[in-house]
């Protein structure tokens, strides 16, 4: 069964529930977009300067420079130093670090260990500041730096076993 089998039965079980507990549907759909767009200033007084400073960042040349620092490393692990790129974008954009996986994958092929580790890297990394932006925007908190921390320590251990499992599954692989 398919993932796609199951959404016709459940929209018929969710219209089911609605008129059994009398639910004005489209009136809750109306306050919550209400809701949503009222959120909207805040959410974006949050995103745009992140946007800015990921582009400052980039334009910048900081990657050129990490990549030419950490690249003999990854060289030395017998991995691409194309893979460097996905490793550090992954926690400031998801966008930048598909492109950058794109790019890795065109040179060298979705089979090569480097490619196999990228997506792995995508699939469980988050793009940490830019949630941290959004869902902060407009609070005041002192949680802020522990939450930061321990966002990037769960990315750390999602990038550290990506390229333990990887290296170890398909070291030997095509």
């Amino acid at each position: 069964m398919r993932a796609s089998d199951l959404l016709p039965p459940l929209l018929l079980l969710l219209a089911c529930g609605t008129v059994f507990r009398k639910t004005d549907v489209y009136g809750a759909f109306l306050r919550g977009a209400e809701r949503g767009l009222r959120l909207l200033p805040t959410m974006a007084g949050a995103v745009i300067p992140l946007v800015a400073i990921l582009g400052m960042l980039l334009a910048s040349g900081f990657p050129a420079l990490l990549e030419g620092l950490l690249g003999p490393l990854f060289s030395s692990l017998g991995l691409s130093p194309g893979l460097l790129p996905v490793v550090l974008l992954r926690p400031l954009s998801g966008s930048a670090a598909l492109s950058a996986a794109s790019e890795l994958l065109r040179a060298e092929g979705p089979l090569s260990v480097s490619s196999r580790i990228a997506l792995a890297v995508l699939a469980a990394g988050e793009t940490t500041f830019y949630v941290a932006g959004l869902y902060l925007a407009g609070r005041k908190t002192r949680f802020l730096p522990a939450m930061l921390l321990s966002s990037l320590l769960g990315d750390f251990a999602a990038l550290l076993l990506s390229f333990l499992l990887i290296l170890h599954f398909f070291q030997n692989s095509p």
